[in-house]
Order: structure tokens, then sequence, then C-alpha cells
């Protein structure tokens, strides 16, 4: 399977190569999609994770001094949902994974939407109006920082979630996670 992501994430990187900068991140999509599909499969084989999504946030200018993310793909395992959308760096796990530059998780075992929200709040600075806006059930994430080539800015951030409130403390999940997530850093940093 993991083979199988990368032949997927080198014939992206190919197409990519042929298009011009305006294009839409058709191959940035291609390559968050088949991490999403091999975690995707890997839990279903394992009764582990229910309804994963995986997305691309940018760093919105400038690099040095960042504020704010944007969402420049839209969801994989959604129904085409989500580009577009902007966050403050200063709300949420991708927020935290840029400020920080390190993968960072979420487990909430809150047991109603309500209780999650407030979490939201609480520990992961949305302010209310934030977090209702937020789609409902995501009880786990995982956020991965993806930096320049330096190493010293951030650039974007691959984000996961789904409904399975642990789905990002087993170690298999964040063993292929980290492996799809090098893989798309390697691209991202290649081609933007």
């Amino acid at each position: 399977m993991v083979l199988s992501a990368i032949v997927r994430i080198v014939i992206a990187r190919a197409e990519d190569q042929k298009d011009g900068p305006d294009v839409v991140h058709e191959g940035l999509y291609a390559a968050v999609s088949a991490v999403h599909t091999l975690l995707s499969e890997w839990c279903t084989k394992r009764r582990c994770g229910a309804d994963i999504r995986a997305t691309f946030h940018r760093v919105v200018p400038p690099i040095h001094e960042p504020q704010e993310i944007e969402q420049i793909i839209n969801y994989a395992g959604a129904n085409g949902e989500g580009v577009g959308r902007t966050f403050s760096i200063h709300t949420g796990i991708t927020g935290r994974a840029i400020r920080s530059k390190k993968p960072l998780v979420m487990s909430s075992q809150d047991g109603t939407e309500e209780q999650l929200r407030t979490e939201l709040v609480r520990e992961w600075g949305y302010t209310e109006a934030e977090a209702r806006k937020l789609g409902p059930g995501r009880y786990s994430a995982m956020a991965v920082p993806v930096l320049d080539r330096s190493g010293q800015h951030p650039i974007g951030v691959i984000y996961f979630d789904s409904s399975d409130r642990a789905l990002f403390e087993r170690d298999d999940v964040v063993e292929i996670v980290g492996a799809g997530a090098k893989a798309i850093s390697d691209f991202v940093t290649k081609r933007y």
C-alpha cells in the first residue's frame, strides 16, 4: 500500500510539472488524497477510525511572520468542501502546529458536541462563534507542519481528522501519517 501511495504521488508531481504556477492544486490534492486513501484502507481493515478527512492549509504570506492559514484544497474523504477557508494561526490544532513547528494530536473524550465545542474554546483557542462554525463530530485530529527548504519557517500544515476519539494516538496510524506527511512535505517544498 505504501508503494502504491508513493507511485500516485510521483505521478501527481509529474503532472504538476507540466503546468504553470496558476493551476489549481491538483497535484497537492492527489498527494493528500493518496495518503488519505492509504490511511482509510488501513483503518478499514483494522476497524479503527471512521470517516477520516485530510486537507492542506498554506501559510498566508509573509511566512516569516505568519498570521493566517488558508485551506487550499478540499477535504479528501468529504464531499468537496473547505477550500478557501482561512483561520488564525492563534486557534486550533493547525495554528498551534504552525506556531510550534511540531506535529500535534488532539483526542477529545468529551461525550457531546456541546462539550467538544467547549473544549475547542478552552484548549484550542477558538471563540464560541468560531467553534460553532466547525463541522460536527471531529473528535480527533492530527496536524503536521510543513517547513520551507531551510527548515526554519512553516509554509503549510497537513491536517487529518476523524470521529474516532483516539485514532491519531495509535502508533500504526501515526507511522502511516508520518510517512505520508514526509512525502507530501517533499512534494510541497519542491513544487511551491
